[in-house]
């Protein structure tokens, strides 16, 4: 008699978010590297990097320090209807992703942790506290398992921060929905898209491989560089 194979719990959280569709849609989003609703603003005497990707302000119409665009996405957009049209995206997309069920984590601290794809509800703060850790995120080998971060209120950062990506994660599958604010410390090599329900600040030397989309402004540092490879 032979006896069906005993699948590994972290294979079925991939197969169940994995190889679903994609519970958040970023529509007119998905080609803006940065959205912000009021204000984009570079801070800092060096420039700031926008690459693949469109940087827009909407409703609002400021931006201002030395932001530097790929070509293929200049000029930057701000209050024209494709950031209008992004603007309307991102609060639907933000809106969508706090309404995910998935697991409630008690304890919004992520240093050093590893996590599997799914749905992570976090009822307060979501936190990387510890200078220099790593959050690894792991596929569990599907290229298609998705990740999604939900926090009541805000994220933050401390420097020198990492998100590793292993077995199949990638940027694009990864998603962090806030309920305020994101405050990233210098130097993060930070992926995957940022909702928050009020602004995104990156500090000086933040890599951002993804987006960020903010309802009210964002903020970007001295040598900050938005991302949006292996973004499609």
């Amino acid at each position: 008699m032979t006896f069906p194979s005993i699948i590994p719990l972290v294979s079925l959280l991939a197969m169940a978010v994995g190889s679903s569709a994609q519970l958040i849609d970023l529509g007119a989003c998905s080609t803006f590297a940065v959205m912000a609703g009021s204000t984009s603003t570079c801070a800092g005497a060096a420039p700031c990097d926008v690459l693949s990707g469109y940087l827009g302000v909407s409703p609002g119409t400021s931006i201002t320090g030395n932001w530097v665009v790929d070509s293929s996405h200049s000029p930057a957009q701000a209050a024209t209807s494709s950031s209008a049209a992004c603007a309307a995206a991102g609060l639907a997309a933000l809106t969508n992703g706090k309404t995910l069920s998935g697991k409630t984590l008690a304890s919004g601290e992520m240093s050093g942790k590893t996590f599997w794809p799914g749905v992570h509800n976090f009822p307060g703060a979501l936190s990387i506290s510890t200078a220099g850790s790593t959050v690894t995120l792991d596929g569990t080998g599907n290229i298609n398992s998705k990740f999604y971060f939900y926090a009541a209120s805000t994220l933050t950062t401390a420097a020198n921060v990492q998100i590793f990506l292993k077995n199949g994660a990638r940027p694009k599958n990864v998603f962090w929905v806030l309920g305020t604010a994101a405050t990233l410390g210098a130097n993060n090599y930070f992926k995957g898209t940022i909702l928050a329900g009020s602004a995104i600040t990156m500090g000086a030397g933040v890599h951002l491989n993804g987006r960020a989309i903010a309802q009210t402004a964002v903020t970007c540092s001295t040598g900050c560089r938005v991302l949006m490879t292996n973004i499609p």
